[in-house]
């Protein structure tokens, strides 16, 4: 509450000098007081985190409660009058001992005298203000103690005045981040966004993703106070909102439900193809699957009277295999969109592989469009653009597996032998590897003989098995070379699930994985899944050797009814 009543007092007094115009906040002005990338000159003139208390003292002030107007001009004020602290060589050492001073003062009077230097600059007088802030906040001092001083009126006008010429000057420009960084902090711009309308944040976290700027401080902010803002969004705004989540790679749930709430009631009124365009391809990136969603957007655009872009299409296909969902229009999708893609309707032959890849995911993969992308000459144009990465070759394999294994009546073309290798694989990012190593070191305690044990197979499909084995029936290891020798014996193949693997939203792996398992079951094994969720590296030994014991008793006696 005392942070509120500074900032409508700051906002009541600053008014009175300012035009209204000076009070729209730039979102790029915002997020150059939030940027924790850039670095941070003369850190000891910046407020202390733990500021100094300071000394009490009397005043003749009379205390009168302030008008609280629009509490949020007090940031857009402030934000403003940041942009353009220009320094010349000259007075840089005045300045130093002004910020000196600044972080020596313990007293309202003090900070108030310096404030009425006249070569006092934005940056110091903004940090003059956090110092406030923080005392305030700390309750040593109350807004009444100073909000008639005519040296604290003085530097509100002198805020005003420089947030207006900064932006008549160069309104289209951003920040200087440095400079903002240097007046407030991560944790001091945070505080600021409550203060903000939804449009407001919006545009924070939209100008966030343009600078790459991943401030976790502000984005907590942000993502609560949205998350908890009871103004309606548009589509454009929800658009938005998840293009920033999925570039800055902050995929806040409650913020992403929140949105996908407005959007399935919004976009059967939405008229813009682009924005049904950034929605699908944020929610791919963004690993989100929100089912009713997804239908919402798939039905919009069935229905979409104009004629779609190729590229709209492919980011569709792309994001339902990446969540592994089939809309329940799939088969209409089908027929009037995907089965009629060629390779001559995407922009490049990397994305007709991806396209092909994502229909082999979701199970619509047309044999024609299949058969294109395994023959030779589809290889060798990949080969001649010098794209055909690891990835890629991966992709490959995938589909080529699929059309052995998954696609009936399939009598096109299969890839060489010789475009697999022991090295055609994604390699585990390093969290995810010391998940499987705990795997492997439970499983080397069940399985106590190494014939019975297979570890990092290869399986020539594009992927690697975690762990591979054969028991009986009553569950007991088998020797890997003997096991062709007993009837009753199950193959197994153990697949660690960490959490990347799973979309977000709904705890289902992702559709690569749905893809992988679907390949093993074809290839006679029983596959056993080790999620995170479930295994814990922590426990006792004792207690994971317990937990994939019974995991395989449940895998073998589901495949024996």
């Amino acid at each position: 509450m005392a942070m509120l009543q500074f900032g409508g007092t700051m906002c009541n007094v600053v008014t009175r000098f300012a035009p209204r115009t000076i009070w729209r906040i730039n979102s790029q002005q915002l997020l150059t007081l939030s940027s924790s990338a850039a670095p941070v000159p003369d850190i000891a003139s910046i407020v202390d985190k733990q500021p100094k208390k300071p000394v009490q003292q009397q005043t003749s002030t009379k205390q009168s409660k302030p008008k609280l107007k629009s509490e949020n001009k007090l940031v857009e004020a402030a934000f403003a009058a940041i942009l353009n602290d220009t320094k010349t060589v000259a007075d840089r050492s005045s300045k130093s001992s002004i910020r000196k001073d600044i972080s020596e003062a313990n007293t309202i009077d003090k900070l108030l005298s310096i404030a009425g230097n006249e070569k006092i600059s934005q940056r110091d007088g903004l940090n003059i203000m956090s110092i406030l802030s923080e005392w305030i906040n700390a309750k040593t001092i109350t807004p009444a103690d100073f909000e008639k001083d005519p040296r604290f009126l003085s530097l509100c006008k002198q805020l005003a005045g420089q947030a207006e010429q900064s932006t008549t000057s160069k309104p289209h420009e951003h920040g200087d981040l440095k400079t903002v960084l240097s007046l407030a902090g991560d944790d001091e711009a945070a505080k600021l966004i409550s203060t903000l309308s939804l449009a407001q944040m919006t545009q924070v976290l939209t100008t966030l993703a343009h600078k790459r700027r991943r401030s976790l401080p502000i984005l907590r902010s942000l993502s609560y106070h949205i998350s908890r803002s009871t103004e309606k969004m548009n589509v454009k705004e929800c658009a938005d909102i998840l293009f920033s989540l999925a570039v800055l790679n902050f995929p806040d749930e409650v913020l992403m439900e929140k949105v996908s709430s407005e959007l399935i009631i919004r976009i059967p009124e939405n008229n813009g193809t682009a924005v049904i365009g950034s929605v699908v391809t944020s929610l791919g990136f963004l690993r989100y699957k929100n089912t009713e969603l997804l239908d919402a957007l798939c039905e919009w655009i069935l229905a979409e009277p104009r004629s779609l872009k190729p590229q709209y299409i492919t980011s569709l296909l792309l994001t339902l295999a990446t969540v592994q969902h089939i809309p329940f229009n799939m088969t209409e999708l089908h027929k009037a969109f995907i089965k009629p893609l060629k390779e001559t309707d995407v922009s490049a032959s990397e994305i007709w592989l991806d396209v092909v890849w994502a229909t082999v995911i979701l199970g619509i993969a047309d044999p024609v469009q299949v058969a294109c992308t395994l023959n030779s000459v589809f290889i060798q144009k990949l080969t001649d653009l010098q794209c055909l990465t690891v990835p890629r070759k991966v992709k490959l394999l995938n589909v080529n597996a699929a059309a052995k294994l998954l696609i009936p009546n399939y009598t096109g073309p299969f890839l060489n032998e010789d475009l697999n290798s022991d090295e055609t694989f994604i390699n585990r990012p390093k969290e995810k590897q010391l998940y499987v190593t705990s795997v492997h070191d439970t499983l080397s305690n069940l399985f106590a003989s190494s014939t019975c044990l297979k570890i990092n197979e290869n399986t020539g499909m594009g992927f690697i098995i975690d762990a591979e084995c054969y028991v009986d029936d009553k569950c007991n290891p088998l020797p890997i070379g003997q096991a062709a020798k007993h009837s009753n014996a199950t193959r197994l193949a153990v697949i660690s699930l960490y959490y990347n693997d799973f979309c977000r939203g709904v705890q289902e792996c992702v559709g690569l994985y749905s893809l992988i398992i679907r390949l093993l079951q074809a290839k006679g094994y029983k596959v056993v899944l080790v999620p995170y969720t479930e295994f814990n590296p922590q426990d006792k030994l004792v207690t994971r050797v317990k937990y994939l014991k019974e995991k395989i008793r449940l895998t073998v006696q589901s495949s024996s009814t």
